[in-house]
């Protein structure tokens, strides 16, 4: 408690964190025998509101002032952020915080999506797809459930060109190709099994090459 007197008047305050439960603030000194009226201003301490579902609390060290925040994969729809405790009568300033569950971006084929109970998504392309545009990893803001980054873009893969003396063939989504040599001839250098790959749409390894069979020599 905070007070200051003069000449006869003195005024009494709860110190931050605390608020008036009794007694007057403002008492004055008798002229007639020296008592002062009202009676000793007493103070408690603020209790702040819990922390409502879903939400988190965070106080000043004095407890006048709490900060709320709704926790991963929730964000703000409606309350108080922050609130402050009035040492007239230890009410609090605002309303309880409000929370949603954060509601990840629809996906449609290609594209697909794993995400968490915190808020975080994770997108990707099909097999025999590619990423062209947008965001692999996405996160929902607990201020108003906004998602960063943009929707994933996914383009289908283009089979590698066919071996000169040879054939490739690919699995339904293209997103595996088998290459082999015709006969008399065999594989002399490159990949066999190429895959797409789902960043870029490049193949691994090189192209299959085919080389003649040669005569095999007579004794």
């Amino acid at each position: 408690m905070v007070s200051s007197c003069v000449d006869g008047v003195c005024l009494s305050g709860c110190s931050s964190g605390f608020y008036s439960s009794g007694g007057d603030s403002v008492r004055t000194c008798s002229v007639v025998d020296g008592t002062y009226s009202g009676a000793v201003l007493t103070c408690s301490a603020c209790e702040a509101p819990a922390a409502p579902v879903h939400a988190s609390r965070s106080c000043s060290e004095g407890g006048e002032t709490c900060t709320y925040g709704c926790e991963a994969g929730y964000y703000v729809v409606g309350g108080s952020t922050s609130r402050v405790c009035s040492s007239a009568d230890g009410t609090w300033s605002g309303t309880d915080l409000q929370c949603q569950v954060c509601s990840p971006p629809p996906v449609t084929s290609p594209v697909q999506r794993q995400c968490s109970a915190t808020g975080f998504c994770s997108y990707s392309c099909a097999p025999g797809h590619y990423r062209t545009a947008g965001s692999t990893d996405r996160t929902c803001a607990s201020t108003d459930g906004s998602w960063s980054g943009s929707d994933l873009v996914c383009s289908p893969c283009t089979a590698p060109p066919q071996p000169n003396h040879g054939s490739l063939s690919c699995d339904g989504s293209v997103s595996q190709c088998t290459g082999v040599c015709d006969g008399g001839y065999y594989a002399s250098g490159g990949t066999p099994v190429r895959e797409c790959s789902g960043v870029d749409g490049s193949w691994s390894g090189t192209g299959l090459e085919c080389s003649v069979c040669d005569d095999p020599e007579v004794p």
